[in-house]
């Protein structure tokens, strides 16, 4: 027949490599990091700001028994009547007395706005005007100009003075031929 492979060398020791029953998997190592410097003072960046206020506490006695003077008036576990007026007939609020027609459904609210009729203003009754001085003789000033001033800058009445003139001989008789006209191309 067939060549058969030679597998004379081959055992089933688990630390001879070779052909073998259990599946050896991948050798793992736990990673080494080289850049650490967490124990190492100064080799960490800090905020020099907060260098001066974020310190420990060093001056307070409260860790220390004794270290404070006592409470003066200790509290008490039990209810205290000093302040309070409960027992006195109105003296205190009376909230149950507010009644309110409110609509609680929010998702189909329904308001009831309030209603005022609405009336145009009465224009005040004129008595007279305080700054009309027409009755008094001389209170007003005289008119100035009596007649019409002269247009000055009117340059209608001089001949060539006007925009676009041109000499009798230079103006054209009749009408401007029109450019978009091609009946004499059509003929």
């Amino acid at each position: 027949g067939g060549v058969e492979a030679d597998t004379s060398f081959q055992t089933m020791s688990l630390a001879s490599a070779g052909g073998a029953t259990i599946a050896g998997g991948r050798k793992r190592f736990a990673e080494k990091v080289t850049n650490k410097t967490d124990d190492i003072d100064g080799a960490r960046p800090m905020r020099r700001s907060a260098q001066f206020t974020h310190k420990p506490d060093s001056f307070g006695t409260k860790d220390i028994a004794g270290a404070t003077p006592r409470v003066l008036h200790q509290k008490k576990n039990k209810e205290v009547f000093i302040g309070r007026n409960d027992d006195i007939e109105g003296s205190h609020p009376k909230p149950y007395t507010f009644k309110s027609n409110r609509v609680m459904d929010s998702m189909n609210p329904v308001y009831v706005l309030p209603k005022a009729d609405v009336r145009p203003p009465t224009p005040p009754k004129f008595l007279r005007d305080a700054t009309d001085a027409s009755d008094i003789d001389g209170a007003k000033p005289s008119v100035y100009y009596k007649w019409k001033p002269r247009d000055s800058f009117n340059t209608t009445d001089i001949e060539g003075a006007q925009a676009g003139w041109k000499p009798a001989h230079r103006r054209g008789g009749g009408p401007r031929p029109d450019p978009m006209d091609v009946s004499e191309i059509t003929r």
